[in-house]
């Protein structure tokens, strides 16, 4: 009997051991379940915040689509703007530019023709004077 004693013994020692054991191990899932559930409103606080980005992070794509398309409007009419220079403004400027190079040559041109009428002027001048003089001469010995 002694040793279905101390069987009985041994085997309530290792039930109170075993129910011990489990009892620490509860413990130790309970702490962990403690640290995940800290973990999940952690979590949860963490995809609030990156909803609240995502959200920030929409609004400033459309504010780029927006950006998008006025840059493509601007880029447009520079182009118009471009063109338009090419093919009216610069073929203007040079018939304005041939035009005025005429209009200097006839002003030369006029300016030279008054010239020499104002030398012949002056020359003519010059040869009155002179025929005065001869007749005066002329006059002084008849």
């Amino acid at each position: 009997m002694e040793t279905n004693n101390t069987e009985l013994f041994e085997g309530e020692t290792n039930m109170g051991n075993t129910k011990k054991i489990l009892e620490k191990m509860q413990k130790g899932f309970d702490r962990l379940d403690k640290r995940m559930d800290h973990m999940d409103k952690r979590l949860d606080g963490m995809d609030k915040r990156l909803d609240g980005m995502d959200k920030r992070l929409d609004g400033m794509d459309k504010r780029l689509d927006g950006m998008d398309k006025r840059l493509d409007k601007l880029e447009h009419a520079t182009r118009d703007i471009q063109l338009t220079i090419e093919n009216e403004i610069r073929p203007n400027i040079q018939v304005i530019a041939e035009g005025h190079a005429d209009i200097n040559r006839k002003l030369d041109e006029a300016l030279k023709v008054e010239n020499e009428k104002e030398i012949m002027k002056i020359h003519l001048t010059y040869l009155e004077n002179e025929v005065r003089r001869i007749k005066e001469k002329i006059g002084e010995s008849a």
